[in-house]
């Protein structure tokens, strides 16, 4: 019997209208990588380790290795940019919060001190055909009812996706600094080989 390998995605992130940073963990089958990245100042900046370069970021294995905790930077000359800078955003973490019908009881429960309502019910965005998952968003129980926690489940082809989003300190000031010494992303090439032609590396960050 084959086995599904499975995916899945810690995002815990601080996010404003126009900036924000994430700091992202992905296992995979065996593997975990992990990834810090920052939006300010119309610019995208990623740092990660080598299994985050290629899991996260799409960098190819055979130069992954030379970019290992070294700041990559994009901006809107990048392919993928708007994509990966939208994905920074608070509206692009509000969109993640996908709970659909049906909706299981509402029961009360303490996260991280806070005390909220879960909510269960199944969610379509982490599936790459539409499939249903498991989903569930912990509210703040007093105040505007803002989100604490969200955990989703679903399938990329014949994977299995997870994924969990952590929303704290609502309300606070976005503005990382600019991180020194970054290496531009147009300028990163895999090596030409008898067997094919250099070109950049492609990079798509996704949540």
């Amino acid at each position: 019997m084959a086995t599904l390998a499975t995916r899945s995605l810690l995002i815990v992130a601080n996010a404003g209208v126009n900036s924000g940073t994430q700091a992202i963990t992905i296992r995979l089958n065996h593997q975990t990588g992990h990834i810090t990245g920052r939006f300010t100042g119309g610019t995208v900046y990623f740092r990660g380790d080598t299994v985050g370069l290629e899991t996260y970021l799409g960098m190819p294995s055979s130069i992954a290795p030379g970019y290992n905790e070294r700041w990559i930077s994009f901006t809107s000359t990048d392919q993928g940019y708007t994509q990966i800078a939208a994905s920074m955003t608070l509206t692009s973490a509000l969109d993640q919060v996908s709970v659909s019908a049906p909706i299981a009881a509402v029961h009360h429960a303490s996260v991280d001190g806070v005390s909220v309502d879960v909510i269960r019910g199944t969610t379509t965005s982490l599936s790459s055909k539409g499939q249903h998952g498991r989903a569930t968003v912990d509210v703040a129980a007093g105040g505007a009812h803002l989100p604490v926690r969200y955990e989703g489940t679903g399938k990329q082809g014949k994977k299995v996706a997870k994924g969990q989003v952590t929303f704290s300190q609502w309300g606070r000031t976005v503005d990382p600094a600019v991180p020194s010494g970054a290496v531009t992303a147009s300028t990163i090439t895999v090596p030409t080989s008898s067997s094919g032609s250099s070109g950049s590396s492609g990079s798509s960050g996704g949540t």
